[in-house]
């Protein structure tokens, strides 16, 4: 289940108060804070839409950038084994840190806009890898069995 609401290319928080018994939530990667909230969902979608259309309006009669721009650049916290094994198997494939991390951020956003769990794309990759490797040495054989079992794979979900 989405945590968020999509409207016009901008994207919100859905959050609850128990205690205060509401639901609320700000858009999000804005430049500005603009939050809404209601008693229910179908009533908090409305509010997040108006709350775009009136920020788009703010925008446009102040000559305001809608949406924030990314600079491209974050930090990332990871366990130090882990930052490690990133940068080893970087400089495996003769590439730096930061081109094997855009490159593995790249993989999971494609997977989670295919909605394709992230185990089956590590297998279509790996299954890729040994057929790519396996037409080299048999191409009737090996890599037939294999093409068909990245088949599976692509139509498993």
């Amino acid at each position: 289940m989405s945590q968020t609401f999509e409207y016009k290319d901008f994207i919100g928080s859905v959050e609850a108060s128990i205690e205060d018994g509401i639901l609320f939530g700000k858009i999000l990667f804005i430049n500005a804070l603009i939050t809404y909230e209601a008693e229910t969902l179908r009533d908090l979608r409305k509010e997040f839409e108006d709350a775009v259309d009136d920020y788009l309006e703010m925008c446009q009669e102040n000559g305001i950038n809608a949406i924030r721009s990314f600079a491209g650049k974050f930090n990332v916290r990871i366990p130090p084994e882990l930052h490690k094994k990133a940068a080893t198997m970087a400089a495996k494939q003769g590439i730096n840190l930061n081109a094997f991390v855009t490159d593995a951020i790249s993989h999971q956003v494609a997977a989670c806009e295919r909605e394709i769990p992230t185990t089956y794309r590590y297998m279509e990759q790996q299954l890729t890898i040994t057929a790519t490797k396996a037409n080299d040495f048999d191409s009737n054989t090996t890599a037939a069995r294999i093409n068909s079992k990245i088949v599976e794979v692509r139509y498993a979900n």
